[in-house]
């Protein structure tokens, strides 16, 4: 099955099978070793925290479509700052979300 789901992607998209492999695993190691350094435990503050960061780390793609959206359709000027505040808005929050996690992670 998922020889298969690689298949299809890889022949959609050249390379991106090895890159997702290359990203999987070292996403792997680095979280292992900051797992066994200490650095970061699973409490269930983190777990929430987690929870919320990748929430406002999503909403940043709902940005993006929207702006990509309003120049293709060719949107009027004033929905420009629409569209930079929304953006403003997400990493404002997403970056009060990592410090939020970072800080209960320290605790």
């Amino acid at each position: 099955m998922w020889g298969g789901i690689s298949a299809h992607y890889e022949s959609r998209f050249p390379v991106i099978v090895i890159q997702a492999v290359g990203l999987t695993f070292g996403t792997l190691f680095c979280l292992l070793a900051a797992y066994k350094s200490g650095l970061v435990r699973a409490t269930e503050n983190f777990k929430l925290g987690v929870f919320a960061v990748t929430i406002a780390a999503l909403n940043l793609v709902l940005d993006f479509d929207f702006i990509e959206s309003g120049v293709e359709q060719g949107a009027p000027k004033y929905l420009e700052w629409y569209g930079a505040f929304g953006l403003i808005v997400t990493l404002v929050w997403l970056y009060l979300e990592s410090l939020r996690l970072l800080v209960k992670s320290r605790k």
